[in-house]
Protein backbone atom coordinates (compact mmCIF):
# COMPACT_ATOMS: atom_id res chain seq x y z
CA UNK A 1 0.00 0.00 0.00
CA UNK A 2 1.22 3.49 -0.78
CA UNK A 3 2.54 5.63 2.06
CA UNK A 4 1.28 8.91 0.56
CA UNK A 5 -2.00 9.98 2.08
CA UNK A 6 -2.72 13.28 0.35
CA UNK A 7 -6.36 13.18 -0.73
CA UNK A 8 -7.07 14.35 -4.27
CA UNK A 9 -10.77 13.32 -4.39
CA UNK A 10 -13.19 13.14 -1.50
CA UNK A 11 -16.71 11.85 -2.18
CA UNK A 12 -19.30 12.31 0.57
CA UNK A 13 -22.90 11.01 0.67
CA UNK A 14 -23.19 11.03 -3.12
CA UNK A 15 -26.63 10.16 -4.45
CA UNK A 16 -28.11 9.83 -7.95
CA UNK A 17 -31.65 8.76 -8.85
CA UNK A 18 -33.07 8.05 -12.29
CA UNK A 19 -36.76 7.84 -13.21
CA UNK A 20 -38.16 9.75 -10.25
CA UNK A 21 -41.57 8.01 -10.54
CA UNK A 22 -40.08 4.54 -10.03
CA UNK A 23 -37.34 5.92 -7.77
CA UNK A 24 -34.44 3.94 -9.20
CA UNK A 25 -31.46 4.97 -7.09
CA UNK A 26 -28.26 4.29 -9.01
CA UNK A 27 -25.89 5.66 -6.36
CA UNK A 28 -27.04 5.72 -2.75
CA UNK A 29 -25.12 7.81 -0.20
CA UNK A 30 -21.64 6.70 -1.27
CA UNK A 31 -18.61 8.08 0.57
CA UNK A 32 -14.90 7.38 0.04
CA UNK A 33 -11.67 9.13 -0.89
CA UNK A 34 -8.92 8.64 -3.44
CA UNK A 35 -5.31 9.44 -2.57
CA UNK A 36 -2.84 11.22 -4.82
CA UNK A 37 -0.99 8.78 -7.07
CA UNK A 38 -3.08 5.69 -6.31
CA UNK A 39 -5.32 3.55 -8.47
CA UNK A 40 -8.64 3.01 -6.73
CA UNK A 41 -10.62 0.08 -8.12
CA UNK A 42 -14.40 0.01 -8.15
CA UNK A 43 -16.10 -3.35 -8.64
CA UNK A 44 -19.70 -4.48 -8.89
CA UNK A 45 -22.10 -6.37 -11.13
CA UNK A 46 -24.17 -4.69 -13.83
CA UNK A 47 -26.61 -2.22 -12.31
CA UNK A 48 -24.54 -1.61 -9.18
CA UNK A 49 -24.08 2.08 -9.99
CA UNK A 50 -20.31 2.07 -10.49
CA UNK A 51 -20.34 3.70 -13.96
CA UNK A 52 -22.81 6.36 -12.82
CA UNK A 53 -20.50 7.12 -9.92
CA UNK A 54 -17.55 7.45 -12.31
CA UNK A 55 -19.50 9.80 -14.58
CA UNK A 56 -20.43 12.02 -11.63
CA UNK A 57 -16.78 12.23 -10.57
CA UNK A 58 -15.89 13.24 -14.14
CA UNK A 59 -18.70 15.83 -14.02
CA UNK A 60 -20.60 14.14 -16.85
CA UNK A 61 -23.59 13.48 -14.57
CA UNK A 62 -24.98 15.79 -11.90
CA UNK A 63 -25.47 14.37 -8.42
CA UNK A 64 -28.85 14.77 -6.73
CA UNK A 65 -27.15 15.17 -3.37
CA UNK A 66 -23.75 14.88 -1.73
CA UNK A 67 -20.40 16.46 -2.52
CA UNK A 68 -17.33 15.74 -4.64
CA UNK A 69 -14.24 17.59 -3.41
CA UNK A 70 -11.42 17.83 -5.94
CA UNK A 71 -8.22 19.29 -4.54
CA UNK A 72 -10.03 20.89 -1.58
CA UNK A 73 -12.69 22.45 -3.79
CA UNK A 74 -16.24 21.21 -4.38
CA UNK A 75 -17.19 20.54 -8.00
CA UNK A 76 -20.40 22.46 -7.31
CA UNK A 77 -18.31 25.60 -6.86
CA UNK A 78 -16.86 25.51 -10.37
CA UNK A 79 -18.46 28.25 -12.41
CA UNK A 80 -19.76 27.55 -15.90
CA UNK A 81 -16.79 29.20 -17.58
CA UNK A 82 -14.41 27.17 -15.40
CA UNK A 83 -15.92 23.81 -16.31
CA UNK A 84 -14.00 23.69 -19.57
CA UNK A 85 -10.71 23.81 -17.68
CA UNK A 86 -11.95 21.22 -15.21
CA UNK A 87 -12.37 18.59 -17.94
CA UNK A 88 -8.62 18.66 -18.50
CA UNK A 89 -8.00 17.72 -14.87
CA UNK A 90 -10.25 14.63 -14.87
CA UNK A 91 -10.19 12.60 -18.07
CA UNK A 92 -12.32 9.54 -18.87
CA UNK A 93 -11.52 6.38 -20.85
CA UNK A 94 -14.59 4.41 -21.92
CA UNK A 95 -15.31 0.73 -22.53
CA UNK A 96 -15.61 0.87 -26.32
CA UNK A 97 -12.64 2.60 -28.02
CA UNK A 98 -14.39 2.65 -31.42
CA UNK A 99 -17.09 4.96 -30.06
CA UNK A 100 -14.71 7.91 -29.58
CA UNK A 101 -13.20 7.97 -33.09
CA UNK A 102 -14.45 9.58 -36.27
CA UNK A 103 -13.95 6.95 -39.00
CA UNK A 104 -12.10 9.48 -41.18
CA UNK A 105 -9.84 10.91 -38.48
CA UNK A 106 -6.18 9.88 -38.56
CA UNK A 107 -4.53 8.99 -35.27
CA UNK A 108 -2.30 12.07 -35.23
CA UNK A 109 -5.32 14.36 -35.45
CA UNK A 110 -6.95 12.53 -32.55
CA UNK A 111 -3.79 12.83 -30.45
CA UNK A 112 -3.21 16.55 -31.07
CA UNK A 113 -6.76 17.64 -30.29
CA UNK A 114 -6.39 17.53 -26.50
CA UNK A 115 -3.30 19.71 -26.31
CA UNK A 116 -4.66 22.18 -28.88
CA UNK A 117 -8.18 22.40 -27.44
CA UNK A 118 -6.91 23.01 -23.91
CA UNK A 119 -4.27 25.44 -25.23
CA UNK A 120 -1.39 23.42 -23.85
CA UNK A 121 0.55 23.61 -27.14
CA UNK A 122 0.32 25.08 -30.60
CA UNK A 123 -0.82 22.73 -33.35
CA UNK A 124 2.72 22.62 -34.73
CA UNK A 125 4.21 21.64 -31.37
CA UNK A 126 1.39 19.17 -30.70
CA UNK A 127 2.11 17.40 -33.99
CA UNK A 128 5.76 17.11 -32.99
CA UNK A 129 4.71 15.39 -29.76
CA UNK A 130 2.74 12.65 -31.52
CA UNK A 131 5.85 10.55 -32.15
CA UNK A 132 6.60 10.51 -28.41
CA UNK A 133 2.96 9.71 -27.61
CA UNK A 134 3.08 6.67 -29.88
CA UNK A 135 6.46 5.52 -28.55
CA UNK A 136 5.13 5.60 -24.99
CA UNK A 137 2.31 3.21 -25.89
CA UNK A 138 4.54 0.89 -27.91
CA UNK A 139 3.35 1.83 -31.42
CA UNK A 140 5.57 2.91 -34.37
CA UNK A 141 5.41 6.45 -35.72
CA UNK A 142 3.76 5.27 -38.95
CA UNK A 143 0.54 4.74 -36.95
CA UNK A 144 0.02 8.50 -36.86
CA UNK A 145 -1.39 8.36 -40.39
CA UNK A 146 -3.68 5.36 -39.86
CA UNK A 147 -7.46 5.46 -39.64
CA UNK A 148 -9.48 3.70 -36.90
CA UNK A 149 -10.44 0.70 -39.04
CA UNK A 150 -6.75 -0.03 -39.63
CA UNK A 151 -6.10 -0.66 -35.94
CA UNK A 152 -7.12 -3.41 -33.53
CA UNK A 153 -9.28 -2.75 -30.50
CA UNK A 154 -6.27 -2.97 -28.20
CA UNK A 155 -4.27 -0.50 -30.32
CA UNK A 156 -7.18 1.94 -30.38
CA UNK A 157 -7.58 1.72 -26.61
CA UNK A 158 -3.87 2.45 -26.15
CA UNK A 159 -4.25 5.57 -28.28
CA UNK A 160 -7.30 6.67 -26.26
CA UNK A 161 -5.22 6.28 -23.09
CA UNK A 162 -2.33 8.19 -24.69
CA UNK A 163 -4.64 11.08 -25.54
CA UNK A 164 -5.98 11.17 -21.98
CA UNK A 165 -2.41 11.30 -20.66
CA UNK A 166 -1.37 13.95 -23.20
CA UNK A 167 -3.19 16.75 -21.34
CA UNK A 168 -1.50 15.86 -18.02
CA UNK A 169 -4.69 15.19 -16.06
CA UNK A 170 -4.78 14.84 -12.29
CA UNK A 171 -7.18 11.88 -12.46
CA UNK A 172 -8.17 9.39 -15.16
CA UNK A 173 -11.43 7.46 -14.82
CA UNK A 174 -11.26 4.09 -16.62
CA UNK A 175 -14.86 2.92 -17.12
CA UNK A 176 -14.75 -0.79 -18.07
CA UNK A 177 -11.79 0.19 -20.22
CA UNK A 178 -10.73 -3.38 -21.06
CA UNK A 179 -13.95 -5.41 -20.88
CA UNK A 180 -14.72 -5.09 -24.62
CA UNK A 181 -11.34 -6.54 -25.60
CA UNK A 182 -10.20 -10.12 -26.12
CA UNK A 183 -8.61 -11.73 -23.06
CA UNK A 184 -5.06 -11.70 -24.50
CA UNK A 185 -5.38 -8.06 -25.57
CA UNK A 186 -6.95 -7.20 -22.23
CA UNK A 187 -3.92 -8.61 -20.43
CA UNK A 188 -1.57 -6.49 -22.56
CA UNK A 189 -3.56 -3.34 -21.77
CA UNK A 190 -3.54 -4.16 -18.04
CA UNK A 191 0.23 -4.67 -18.07
CA UNK A 192 0.58 -1.37 -19.91
CA UNK A 193 -1.60 0.45 -17.36
CA UNK A 194 0.47 -0.92 -14.47
CA UNK A 195 3.65 0.21 -16.25
CA UNK A 196 2.52 3.77 -16.93
CA UNK A 197 1.02 4.04 -13.44
CA UNK A 198 4.49 3.42 -12.04
CA UNK A 199 6.20 5.71 -14.53
CA UNK A 200 3.77 8.64 -14.50
CA UNK A 201 2.46 8.27 -10.93
CA UNK A 202 -0.99 9.57 -11.92
CA UNK A 203 -4.20 9.03 -9.98
CA UNK A 204 -6.92 6.81 -11.41
CA UNK A 205 -10.32 5.30 -10.74
CA UNK A 206 -10.55 1.90 -12.44
CA UNK A 207 -14.13 0.63 -12.81
CA UNK A 208 -14.89 -2.97 -13.74
CA UNK A 209 -17.07 -6.00 -13.07
CA UNK A 210 -14.24 -8.58 -12.94
CA UNK A 211 -12.73 -8.36 -9.46
CA UNK A 212 -9.55 -10.22 -10.48
CA UNK A 213 -8.86 -7.79 -13.33
CA UNK A 214 -9.47 -4.72 -11.18
CA UNK A 215 -7.33 -6.13 -8.37
CA UNK A 216 -4.39 -6.55 -10.75
CA UNK A 217 -4.08 -2.79 -11.34
CA UNK A 218 -5.43 -1.15 -8.18
CA UNK A 219 -3.99 -0.26 -4.78
CA UNK A 220 -7.38 -0.33 -3.04
CA UNK A 221 -10.75 -1.72 -4.09
CA UNK A 222 -14.27 -0.53 -3.34
CA UNK A 223 -17.10 -3.07 -3.72
CA UNK A 224 -20.50 -1.74 -4.84
CA UNK A 225 -23.85 -3.49 -4.58
CA UNK A 226 -27.12 -1.90 -5.76
CA UNK A 227 -25.87 1.65 -5.43
CA UNK A 228 -24.10 1.22 -2.09
CA UNK A 229 -20.45 0.86 -1.22
CA UNK A 230 -20.25 -2.27 0.97
CA UNK A 231 -16.50 -2.78 1.40
CA UNK A 232 -13.19 -0.95 0.88
CA UNK A 233 -9.99 -2.95 1.20
CA UNK A 234 -6.36 -2.89 0.06
CA UNK A 235 -6.00 -4.99 -3.08
CA UNK A 236 -3.19 -7.13 -1.68
CA UNK A 237 -5.42 -8.12 1.26
CA UNK A 238 -8.55 -8.74 -0.79
CA UNK A 239 -8.42 -12.53 -1.18
CA UNK A 240 -7.53 -13.45 2.40
CA UNK A 241 -8.98 -10.61 4.50
CA UNK A 242 -12.26 -9.60 2.84
CA UNK A 243 -15.26 -9.53 5.18
CA UNK A 244 -18.43 -8.87 3.19
CA UNK A 245 -20.33 -11.93 1.83
CA UNK A 246 -20.88 -10.12 -1.48
CA UNK A 247 -17.12 -9.66 -1.90
CA UNK A 248 -16.72 -13.40 -1.29
CA UNK A 249 -19.39 -13.99 -3.92
CA UNK A 250 -17.54 -11.88 -6.51
CA UNK A 251 -14.27 -13.64 -5.78
CA UNK A 252 -15.91 -17.04 -6.21
CA UNK A 253 -17.40 -16.08 -9.56
CA UNK A 254 -14.09 -14.65 -10.74
CA UNK A 255 -12.10 -17.79 -10.01
CA UNK A 256 -14.77 -20.44 -10.77
CA UNK A 257 -16.24 -20.76 -14.25
CA UNK A 258 -18.70 -23.64 -13.69
CA UNK A 259 -20.23 -23.11 -10.27
CA UNK A 260 -23.33 -21.07 -9.47
CA UNK A 261 -23.08 -21.76 -5.76
CA UNK A 262 -20.29 -20.97 -3.32
CA UNK A 263 -20.12 -23.98 -1.02
CA UNK A 264 -17.75 -22.22 1.38
CA UNK A 265 -19.75 -19.02 1.75
CA UNK A 266 -23.19 -20.24 0.71
CA UNK A 267 -23.59 -17.30 -1.68
CA UNK A 268 -25.83 -17.68 -4.70
CA UNK A 269 -24.58 -15.96 -7.84
CA UNK A 270 -27.43 -13.98 -9.34
CA UNK A 271 -27.65 -10.90 -11.50
CA UNK A 272 -28.64 -7.62 -9.90
CA UNK A 273 -32.37 -6.93 -9.67
CA UNK A 274 -33.02 -3.23 -9.16
CA UNK A 275 -36.73 -3.94 -8.57
CA UNK A 276 -35.95 -6.22 -5.63
CA UNK A 277 -34.17 -3.65 -3.49
CA UNK A 278 -35.74 -3.90 -0.01
CA UNK A 279 -37.41 -0.85 1.48
CA UNK A 280 -35.49 -1.26 4.74
CA UNK A 281 -32.51 -3.11 6.08
CA UNK A 282 -29.47 -4.32 4.13
CA UNK A 283 -29.88 -4.41 0.35
CA UNK A 284 -27.92 -7.67 0.23
CA UNK A 285 -30.00 -9.46 2.88
CA UNK A 286 -32.19 -11.29 0.34
CA UNK A 287 -29.10 -12.94 -1.16
CA UNK A 288 -26.93 -13.30 1.94
CA UNK A 289 -26.54 -16.72 3.63
CA UNK A 290 -25.73 -15.03 6.94
CA UNK A 291 -28.65 -12.60 7.03
CA UNK A 292 -30.59 -12.35 10.28
CA UNK A 293 -33.50 -10.23 11.50
CA UNK A 294 -31.28 -7.24 12.24
CA UNK A 295 -30.02 -7.30 8.65
CA UNK A 296 -33.57 -7.20 7.29
CA UNK A 297 -34.66 -4.33 9.53
CA UNK A 298 -31.61 -2.09 9.94
CA UNK A 299 -29.27 -0.74 7.29
CA UNK A 300 -25.60 -1.32 8.13
CA UNK A 301 -23.26 1.64 7.86
CA UNK A 302 -19.83 1.58 6.28
CA UNK A 303 -17.48 1.31 9.27
CA UNK A 304 -13.75 0.75 9.73
CA UNK A 305 -13.18 -2.89 10.69
CA UNK A 306 -9.38 -2.54 10.63
CA UNK A 307 -6.96 0.18 9.60
CA UNK A 308 -7.85 1.12 6.03
CA UNK A 309 -10.47 -1.64 5.78
CA UNK A 310 -14.11 -0.57 5.73
CA UNK A 311 -17.15 -2.83 5.60
CA UNK A 312 -20.93 -2.47 5.76
CA UNK A 313 -22.32 -5.70 7.24
CA UNK A 314 -24.12 -7.08 10.31
CA UNK A 315 -24.36 -10.68 9.24
CA UNK A 316 -20.84 -11.85 8.46
CA UNK A 317 -19.40 -14.63 10.64
CA UNK A 318 -17.91 -13.30 13.87
CA UNK A 319 -19.66 -9.94 13.70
Amino acid sequence: MRTEKETILKITDLKKTFDKKKKITAVDRVSFQIFQGECFGLVGESGSGKSTLGRMIASLETADDGTIIFKDRSLAEWKKQEKYRFYRHIQMVYQNPWSVFSPRMAMEEFLVQGRVNFRLASRKNALEMVKTDLEQIGLPEEYRYRLPHELSGGELQRIVIARALSVNPDVIVFDEATSALDVSIQRNIMEYLVKIQRERDFTSLFIGHDIAVVRSVSHRIGIMFQGKLVEIIESEKLVNEHLHPYTASLLKVSFTLHSRYDEKNGAEEQPANIWKIPQKGCAYAWRCPYARDKCRNEEPKLQEAAKGHWVSCFGRPGS
